[in-house]
């Protein structure tokens, strides 16, 4: 169930090659502004992980994941506030950090998921799974962004991470329901 989660998860249609041409042919970044937002996505997104750190040993995973989960439905949104290079900046700041949060978040569940010697197996069937559904996300992505534009790309991003709170909570507590004492 973990591995369907990430999946849908990483099913964005609206964050690869949608959002390039829409910030890049709509808005008019050029090419160096849209290469800085993906640096800043990118620096954002690996300064999560140390937040995490911090707040799975406070806080119950389930708790996180909730936030994570939630924050991202709306997520998309963001890029709609975009108007420029500094707006595209600062969105990709906040985007990268709460789909970074949101990455750590999922993974660790995924550990948590399976017995101790086989956490590197679940790890690896986690970014299967990740890659298969980023691939197929941007795919249809691009499909729909020719067709319907970015904000239908958006919608579909928000309807799948919003099929993700029902599975949240098929997990058993026994995964979710405390803070890691092993970080």
């Amino acid at each position: 169930m973990v591995v369907v989660i990430l999946s849908l998860w990483n099913f964005s249609p609206g964050f690869s090659t949608p959002l390039f041409y829409y910030l890049t042919s709509t808005i008019g970044l050029t090419p160096k502004a849209f290469g800085l937002y993906r640096a800043v996505f990118f620096a954002a997104k690996s300064v999560a992980p140390f937040l995490y750190v911090y707040l799975c040993t406070r806080v119950p995973v389930a708790r996180i994941l909730w936030w994570s989960v939630g924050l991202n439905i709306f997520t998309g949104l963001l890029f709609f506030l975009i108007t420029g290079a500094q707006q595209a900046l600062i969105v990709g700041a906040v985007v990268g950090a709460l789909i970074g949060f949101g990455n750590v978040a999922l993974f660790d569940l995924a550990r948590r998921a399976c017995p101790l010697e086989l956490a590197g197996t679940a790890i690896m069937l986690a970014f299967s799974g990740r890659a298969i559904a980023s691939s197929l996300g941007d795919l249809f992505g691009a499909w729909l962004y020719q067709n319907h534009g970015l904000l239908s790309c958006i919608v579909v991003d928000g309807l799948t991470s919003a099929l993700i709170p029902p599975l949240l909570l098929r997990l058993p507590t026994g995964i979710t329901g405390g803070s890691d004492t092993r970080a």
